[in-house]
């Protein structure tokens, strides 16, 4: 008995903790869209603000996207979505691994780039496709959140 009332409150509290997923995923996504703003006006100006903007902003967003990311899963977790919800909450979860997975990964090509002609392009790239993976991922949340329709004119 005391064993199912532990698991239950192990149950309660991941699911509580799951619930600051939509508070803490919007500091990644923020983050990690003004380092390629940052690194677009970079590429643009070559102004030292923008190349200390991008490497503040994506190690902050990298990092930010590691508890984001377990909060998600723990939401997902915790989840009932009927069909055909259910199958867009395995795409969200999918992504938005991929999303923090590839964010890591620009961040340590950003901090290894170097400014050299090749890395660099390899870092931007990779940047690029987090945001991307990060633009999609934030749609397949808020049709989670507010149906398949919300974005329907």
């Amino acid at each position: 008995h005391s064993r199912e009332h532990t698991q239950t409150q192990c149950c309660g509290l991941f699911t509580f903790i799951s619930k600051f997923h939509p508070v803490a995923v919007h500091f990644p996504i923020a983050l990690v869209i003004m380092a390629l703003v940052a690194e677009i006006l970079f590429a643009l100006t070559r102004k030292d603000l923008f190349d200390h903007s991008a490497h503040f902003l994506l190690p902050a967003g990298a990092a930010a996207a590691i508890p984001a990311a377990m909060l998600g899963l723990l939401a997902a977790a915790s989840a009932n979505y009927p069909a055909p919800l259910s199958d867009i909450l395995q795409q969200h979860r999918w992504f938005g691994l991929g999303a923090a997975i590839v964010t890591l990964t620009a961040a340590v090509l950003q901090r290894f780039s170097a400014r050299k002609t090749t890395h660099l392009w390899v870092y931007r790239a990779a940047l690029l496709i987090a945001v991307l993976l990060i633009s999609y991922t934030s749609h397949l949340g808020g049709t989670l959140i507010y149906g398949i329709d919300y974005f329907k004119l």
